[in-house]
């Protein structure tokens, strides 16, 4: 056999088993149930709780920050951290996009950042996306660079706006325990969204920011009791499934 056929079958045992998965993840995405909303909502500064000197919580990300798959926005995971950060005023602005990779967040997304902040106030900016990079195959040097480039992107923004924030970096569900998802495919796809995260808990250590291993908090609860924690199409969580990740966010923040 030839070095060249050998570096062939070689790539090939490399990348076939990535090639599947993209190709059965999105099969299996479009095969099943649909929702009503799958874009879900992108307010600007909604007030959460009333009063004076509000703080300011401003998502970017994907779906995961849209609110698909909850009943009610109010439901969202977004909502729920913005009520639980703090007892006081709060406003909640949603940058992120259902189906947006790391690439469309740091191109589209954070060019928008600077309209929405609002000088003197306090910010915690949330970034939620992974998920669909997972399914695009992105690989792992590019995702992590892309991210490390959002990150610094997000700071960049922050310093020249002059307002205080803090970062806050959500990791990347557990997508294996998506019931839409049949084995091997489930554990493929789990494997490789961890892959994608431990590049994302890389970039929090190398910026000094805090992540939030969503993936290590959660999949157990969507995994015991997938029927309540899913929405209709499968993929997405349902209102208690958003709960569940609030839940995981809000504690991993505390001291």
């Amino acid at each position: 056999m030839t070095r060249r056929r050998i570096l062939a079958l070689a790539a090939l045992v490399v990348i076939g088993p990535l090639v599947v998965l993209g190709v059965e993840v999105q099969l299996a995405r479009s095969s099943g149930g649909r929702l009503d909303d799958e874009v879900g909502e992108r307010p600007r500064q909604r007030e959460v709780r009333p009063g004076d000197a509000p703080l300011h919580v401003v998502w970017l990300g994907d779906s995961t920050s849209t609110g698909v798959g909850a009943e009610a926005f109010t439901e969202s995971m977004a909502w729920r951290v913005a009520e639980g950060l703090t007892d006081g005023p709060v406003l909640l602005t949603v940058l992120g996009r259902s189906g947006d990779q790391v690439h469309e967040v740091l191109d589209e997304q954070l060019p928008e950042l600077p309209d929405v902040l609002l000088p003197g106030a306090d910010h915690v900016v949330l970034v939620s996306i992974g998920a669909n990079d997972v399914t695009a195959l992105t690989r792992r040097p590019t995702f992590e660079a892309r991210y490390l480039d959002l990150v610094d992107g997000i700071e960049a923004v922050l310093a020249d706006e002059g307002v205080d924030g803090r970062l806050v970096l959500v990791g990347i569900p557990d997508i294996g325990t998506a019931p839409r998802l049949l084995p091997p495919l489930r554990q493929v796809a789990g494997f490789r969204g961890g892959q994608l995260d431990d590049e994302i808990a890389t970039v929090a250590r190398r910026r000094g920011v805090h992540h939030v291993d969503l993936a290590d908090r959660t999949s157990r609860t969507f995994s015991r009791d997938p029927d309540r924690y899913f929405s209709a199409d499968e993929y997405h969580p349902s209102s208690d499934g958003h709960e569940v990740w609030a839940d995981a966010v809000l504690a991993s923040l505390e001291p």
